[in-house]
């Protein structure tokens, strides 16, 4: 009889125990739960998707338009511009223009130069293979990414 009566007491023991342990760590799950609920609503994680690309355009002969240009567009929004006749590269945003600084304007004109020189021998190795000397000739490649 002791021993079913030690037995009982601690299986109540054990239940109330495990129990209050089992209720204690819903709460704190509960309270973590309500946390993030409070979090999520109040707070709005917006995923987008966005595109880099800039458009490059070499041309040679006698026509007025610059040997070389490249155009970047953000979103499909222009926010740079290089020619090769200014050999420079111009701000085309309010928001690029008061975020950047003369460093990524010097980085991005040098990149527009060394481009154009590699332009003026593509089209030197285009008008060779085309047993062209004269006249005109486009060419127009495409690099970005999404």
């Amino acid at each position: 009889m002791f021993l079913k009566q030690q037995i009982s007491i601690l299986e109540r023991y054990l239940k109330d125990h495990v129990t209050l342990k089992t209720e204690v760590m819903m709460l704190k799950i509960q309270l973590c739960i309500t946390g993030i609920n409070y979090i999520l609503k109040y707070i709005q994680i917006e995923r987008r998707t966005h595109s880099l690309r800039y458009f490059y355009t070499g041309v040679s002969g006698d026509i007025d338009f610059p040997e070389f240009t490249s155009v970047g567009l953000v979103d499909d929004e222009q926010f740079t511009y290089f020619d090769s006749n200014i050999m420079k590269t111009v701000p085309k945003t309010e928001w690029i223009r008061q975020n950047e600084g003369a460093d990524y304007w010097d980085r991005e004109t040098q990149i527009g130069i060394d481009n154009h020189q590699s332009f003026k021998v593509h089209i030197q190795t285009l008008k060779g293979r085309f047993n062209q000397s004269a006249g005109k000739l486009w060419h127009k490649p495409l690099e970005g990414q999404e």
